[in-house]
């Protein structure tokens, strides 16, 4: 933003000015701009020395790293059929799994709902109040016509 700033046609600006316009537009003191001028004649000497963004490296899914969407795959398989989100929270919680994952600590429930669904499980309610259709089975129908009121 610095550098559009500095050279925007419209607008024309000096080097300090677009430094502090910079600086101001982010919400940031007046040592900001001092560090752009830094970075920016760094760049034109070693063309490409900027400091690293890490803008995009944290927004990577842990599922995408190591073999941690395994083990969680793993687990909810050994929970069987009713399994929810909070099982991958609990599961994350535990100490020995942060420990071979390098986990600090366990994930929300909310990320652990997109987690499930990035794996491909799906909500489902379970039916109730259903009732299975016997009515032509042998006992039934024995039962029917040795208990009806003519």
């Amino acid at each position: 933003m610095f550098l559009w700033m500095y050279v925007d046609q419209w607008n024309p600006r000096t080097w300090t000015k677009a430094s502090c316009d910079t600086a101001q537009a982010h919400q940031k003191a007046a040592h900001t701009a001092q560090l752009l001028h830094k970075w920016a004649c760094l760049f034109v000497e070693h063309c490409g020395n900027l400091p690293m963004n890490l803008y995009g490296s944290w927004n990577v899914s842990l599922l995408d790293k190591g073999d941690l969407a395994e083990a969680i795959h793993r687990h909810l398989q050994s929970i069987r059929k009713y399994v929810r989100a909070q099982d991958i929270v609990d599961y994350l919680a535990q100490p020995n799994v942060q420990q071979k994952h390098g986990l600090k600590k366990t994930i929300s429930l909310a990320t652990a709902q997109q987690w499930m669904n990035m794996m491909d499980f799906h909500w489902t309610k379970s039916p109730s109040g259903q009732y299975v259709d016997d009515h032509k089975c042998d006992d039934f129908v024995t039962y029917r016509q040795n208990n009806s009121y003519h």
